[in-house]
């Protein structure tokens, strides 16, 4: 069950659900240079609550500019110093496109359902 997390300004929404000790933030709509900060100070209250195994639901991203891009490459370093993991599922094609064009295709872990990131989450391995 998801529950409504945080409003993220008014143009980005979050909603997170955990499970068995993992993480899974929904993200819907723009993170941009408008958004961009709330959007970070969720994140990283995640990461001062002790969440180390954090699920990007980002079916709902519209759009993401390249400092988002940023942000969740810092997300995936951060998490993995801490010997825990950040996994990525459901882009929509745009988004997967961007990824790939910045190269992050290769340094972050994408899955294409939640179900695939999830199961990768339980087993612990990336």
């Amino acid at each position: 069950m998801r529950t409504p997390d945080a409003d993220v300004g008014s143009r980005v929404r979050l909603a997170i659900r955990r499970q068995a000790g993992i993480c899974v933030v929904y993200v819907e709509g723009d993170v941009d240079a408008a958004t961009l900060h709330e959007f970070q100070e969720r994140m990283e209250r995640l990461l001062q609550e002790g969440d180390t195994r954090i699920v990007l639901n980002a079916r709902g991203l519209s759009f993401a500019n390249t400092a988002t891009f940023g942000f969740l490459y810092y997300l995936h370093e951060t998490l993995q110093r801490r010997g825990g993991y950040f996994l990525l599922c459901e882009l929509s094609p745009k988004i997967n496109r961007i990824v790939n064009m910045l190269g992050l295709a290769r340094r972050l872990a994408v899955y294409r359902t939640e179900e695939a990131a999830l199961a990768v989450a339980r087993s612990g391995e990336e």
